[in-house]
């Protein structure tokens, strides 16, 4: 939101050398891909787990254990991760609940 603010207070002809806005979404594309890589492992890692537990072997309550342990892990590491976003998502919709009462206010009393 901040740099798409800064891009419109931007005056048009001094926006040749603004390239905030794409160097931000160039890193959250990378960050993204490396974010998804790294859960493809996860998934990988976990299924082959699975795949080994039931190759015809008994299954043994450590094995369980151990299985629940890396959900757990994988799961705290997501909510970790994304924390930061839902709380910068909660202020945004503040942002924009106060914002919208203040137009439908000014609708309200001034009727064109």
């Amino acid at each position: 939101m901040e740099i798409a603010q800064r891009t419109k207070e931007t005056p048009p002809s001094m926006q040749y050398e603004n390239v905030a806005p794409m160097d931000y979404f160039l890193n959250l594309v990378t960050k993204f891909e490396t974010d998804m890589t790294d859960y493809r492992k996860q998934i990988d890692e976990t299924h082959q787990y699975l795949q080994t537990m039931g190759s015809g072997e008994r299954v043994t309550s450590s094995d369980i254990v151990q299985a629940v342990h890396r959900l757990h892990s994988a799961f705290t590491d997501l909510a970790a991760r994304y924390q930061c976003i839902h709380q910068t998502l909660a202020r945004c919709k503040q942002q924009y609940i106060s914002v919208h009462r203040l137009v439908n206010r000014y609708d309200s009393s001034n009727p064109s």
